[in-house]
């Protein structure tokens, strides 16, 4: 069986108090415990959405003088930051990856808008700096969405997919619906999966089942390691996905790994 990337998305989104040691601790607790990639909005110290790269580059450089992982930042959760605003983390050397989102939608009470020109900005910044884009999926429609851009910027990189369930309002994280998802997957496709909301480990065990290449985990989409059970670092989550590869005869991609996987360019992997 194929090795799985463990994507570790550690920040809560709510959070009100940021303290990047803290977060760049339990950030190389779960590269030890098989996060190979780390998904991670650029905040201030009060957890407020920002373009100030401060913090990020704390909780970034203190992870990297540990450890290795390959760095994806997030230029799509809701804020009054522009797109422009957005994309100034894609420019900091130690970004490989991106998220990509591809529609407005509401997520429960909330909306978020994606304008297609805020998608022609972000993809002109993939391009010119090199960053793999990781296209968000939610509706099945967002793979046309996505296959319209591609026509147009015809993106030089390997296509990669994360099919995101569980949102309220959106769909459910069921085997049917993930089933859905993958009868429009390109075969040569790399996709992973991330679960909102989640109380146990039935669907991501499921995903991984049905060919998933990555896992994503972490405070910001659940803090649940059983359905009783909180927590409040994401090392416990992350070594929990490890077991469950283990169980599965599989184990955790390495960082060199995935970016071989995805030819990503971008950096040279170096422990400071």
């Amino acid at each position: 069986m194929k090795k799985v990337a463990i994507s570790v998305a550690p920040v809560y989104g709510k959070v009100t108090q940021l303290d990047p040691k803290k977060v760049a601790q339990d950030i190389i607790q779960c590269a030890k415990a098989g996060a190979g990639e780390l998904h991670l909005h650029p905040r201030d110290r009060f957890g407020r959405l920002t373009d100030n790269l401060e913090t990020f580059r704390e909780i970034v450089d203190r992870v990297k003088s540990q450890v290795d992982i390959v760095v994806q930042v997030s230029p799509g959760a809701s804020s009054q930051l522009t797109m422009e605003q957005k994309c100034v983390p894609l420019r900091y050397p130690d970004v490989e990856m991106t998220s990509m989102n591809m529609t407005s939608m509401n997520f429960g009470r909330q909306v978020r808008i994606v304008n297609p020109e805020d998608i022609d900005y972000l993809s002109k910044e993939i391009i010119e700096t090199n960053t793999i884009p990781e296209v968000e999926l939610f509706d099945l429609g967002d793979f046309y969405t996505f296959k319209m851009i591609d026509e147009i910027y015809k993106f030089p990189f390997k296509h990669l997919f994360n099919i995101g369930l569980g949102h309220e309002g959106r769909l459910p994280a069921t085997p049917k619906a993930l089933a859905a998802f993958l009868q429009f997957m390109p075969e040569d496709a790399v996709w992973n999966y991330t679960e909102i909301g989640r109380r146990d480990f039935k669907m991501i065990t499921a995903a991984i089942g049905m060919g998933a290449d990555g896992i994503r985990v972490g405070l910001e989409d659940s803090n649940y390691l059983d359905p009783t059970t909180q927590v409040e670092n994401n090392a416990p989550i992350v070594e929990r996905i490890a077991k469950i590869l283990q169980a599965m005869g599989t184990q955790p991609a390495s960082p060199a790994e995935i970016r071989q996987k995805l030819n990503i360019e971008k950096c040279v992997a170096v422990t400071r």
